[in-house]
């Protein structure tokens, strides 16, 4: 028997670890790939035209989430619950999808209409509805890929998804179509994708998908789907709440500046989503059996998290100038102060990556919606009040005042649940070590692209040189670590 159960947690730990490989390379190679987009399309549309597609990409990435609603990720619980009902519950909801696709798509129609300045961005913006409805179906066909732990799938189709994408863009643009043309190639690609998982369904999981009617199943997925949904659509709005604030209240330059800054942030963000994605297991298994050794999980991953995250803060503030004009070019060397201010919001970012795992493990999914809309809310009532006077470095300001609320309350939550920090060395000590590297970073500012990416990378040498010095990450955390993501016994020593 005991062979046999080390056999299973051999197979299971083979498992975690390919999906945990093909999550990584997809979302980092599709990331790149999706950020190389929106800089060639930066730099050929110049700053008015890129902050008038950034305010209808923020416009319609709402409403994809009112149309999920939460649903995707019930959808992955579901099957893997009762893989052999995959037919039936893929066949409830798909008329449920196109239902609520139509009622969303309706909406961005009659909203764009009127909100939208001219014939022009009124074309983009229905271009772009559909293209992000598209999405929607994509990612419920790829949640079954999902539920049966084949993350391959997921990672070929989002790959080649994105390099479509970037095809199709380089072409609209050499063509000089403006907005209507990205938009056009976006949606284009945006298909590819919906059809590239709809035939992996149908051809390996649902051969026979067939529509069926059931307002009960219905009624149960969408009670399950909205509290999660609605804290989704609260962190994706306050994601696009600075454009759309600055779109109101400013000018299209301003909402450009601020996205070539945002962008950047976003694209870091990518490192801690995917970082997080092998923790949830062991969270969801020590939520129940100890919050205690919960919590000192939760210690030791955020501390591996800041240690990760310091140098990226330090050298993004440092370099911030460098990297705008390198990325997007001189036009948007204003963009370099909103970026040393949303720089802070990294740090933030770390640490509530893992909050969605967290919270529906503990069963707090209530609060993590309501903290989520507190969030939401900061961002949008201090926007409203500093972009009027201080335009785009106004809406960065509101933007990093919302994450450190959004990480405070969550942080207020957990120490009510018992979690006791040392925030000194959780925090603290990676930081100091990431600034006491910083004056190899002072050359890179004048220095030739080699020269710069040369005091980069010695910049990195010294900090992990000061981290293994200090002994700031111990040999028994890293152990204990990688026996909870692999899902093996933890070591006597190491026992809580």
């Amino acid at each position: 028997m005991a062979t046999k159960i080390g056999f299973l947690e051999m197979s299971m730990s083979r498992v975690v670890m390919r999906n945990l490989m093909f999550g990584v390379a997809g979302e980092a190679i599709a990331g790149v790939l999706n950020f190389l987009t929106l800089i060639l399309v930066a730099r050929a549309l110049g700053a008015a035209e890129f902050g008038v597609l950034s305010y209808i990409m923020a416009f319609v990435g709402v409403f994809q989430l009112f149309a999920d609603l939460g649903l995707t990720n019930t959808l992955v619980r579901e099957i893997a619950r009762e893989r052999e009902r995959v037919a039936e519950i893929m066949g409830a909801l798909r008329p449920l999808a196109w239902a609520s696709s139509l009622f969303v798509f309706a909406l961005i129609a009659a909203l764009g209409w009127s909100l939208s300045a001219t014939t022009e961005i009124y074309q983009a913006t229905l271009l772009l509805g559909l293209a992000v409805l598209a999405t929607f179906h994509s990612f419920s066909y790829a949640s079954v890929c999902r539920a049966f732990e084949e993350m391959g799938y997921n990672a070929a189709g989002n790959i080649s998804h994105k390099i479509l994408q970037i095809l199709l863009v380089m072409l609209a643009l050499f063509m000089h179509t403006g907005v209507v043309g990205v938009a056009a190639a976006m949606l284009a690609a945006n298909l590819y994708q919906w059809l590239f998982f709809h035939i992996v369904v149908r051809k390996r999981y649902v051969p026979n998908l067939r529509w069926r009617v059931d307002v009960a199943y219905w009624r149960y997925l969408l009670l399950e789907a909205i509290p999660i949904g609605m804290a989704m659509v609260f962190r994706r709005a306050n994601q696009q709440v600075g454009t759309l604030v600055l779109t109101a209240l400013a000018t299209s330059t301003s909402v450009g500046l601020f996205n070539a800054a945002y962008k950047i942030v976003q694209m870091i963000d990518m490192i801690p989503f995917t970082l997080s994605l092998p923790f949830f297991p062991p969270i969801a298994r020590l939520a129940k059996e100890s919050p205690q050794r919960l919590f000192v999980l939760l210690e030791r991953v955020w501390r591996v998290f800041m240690i990760i995250a310091a140098p990226i803060v330090v050298w993004l503030f440092i370099m911030a100038p460098r990297l705008v004009e390198l990325m997007f070019g001189a036009e948007y060397a204003a963009a370099s102060a909103t970026l040393r201010i949303l720089t802070f919001a990294v740090l933030f970012l770390f640490v509530t990556a893992l909050y969605a795992y967290l919270f529906l493990a503990l069963q707090r999914q209530r609060f993590y919606t309501i903290s989520s809309g507190l969030c939401l809310l900061a961002n949008v009532l201090l926007g409203v009040l500093l972009i009027p006077h201080y335009g785009h470095t106004g809406a960065a300001v509101a933007a990093l005042a919302g994450e450190i609320i959004f990480c405070g309350s969550g942080a207020w939550l957990l120490y009510g649940l018992g979690l006791r920090l040392s925030l000194p060395r959780v925090f603290g000590i990676p930081l100091l070590l990431a600034i006491t590297a910083v004056p190899v970073l002072w050359w890179a500012l004048t220095a030739s692209l080699v020269g710069a990416i040369a005091c980069s990378v010695l910049y990195a040498v010294l900090y992990l040189g000061l981290v293994v010095l200090t002994r700031t990450l111990r040999n028994e955390e890293r152990a204990f670590l990688i026996a909870f993501v692999l899902r093996r016994p933890v070591p006597s020593s190491e026992a809580v």
